[in-house]
């Protein structure tokens, strides 16, 4: 997810707006004007920073499996490797 829609929530504002489509447009339409890829639980609402920019970009608006070390002090997830969710 991006860290602007991750504030809100989700992407249901972007994409009842018109604007996008799905959750994967509004990620990178989001990322596009600022926002940062970031891990979002909405089971917790709890939104973890990503140190790597570059690979979530491919799995944007979906659920993802991340291995990395999480710094608990900035809420900071330092990636190792992003696959797609397997359940």
């Amino acid at each position: 997810m991006d860290s602007m829609c991750a504030g809100m929530g989700g992407h249901q504002q972007m994409i009842q707006s018109g604007k996008v489509k799905n959750a994967r447009e509004c990620t990178l339409e989001c990322v596009k004007m600022g926002a940062t890829f970031v891990l979002y639980n909405p089971a917790t609402k709890t939104t973890y920073e990503l140190d790597n920019q570059k690979t979530p970009a491919q799995f944007a608006g979906e659920k993802v499996d991340i291995t990395g070390t999480l710094d608990a002090a900035t809420h900071t997830i330092h990636v190792e490797k992003i696959t797609a969710a397997t359940s």
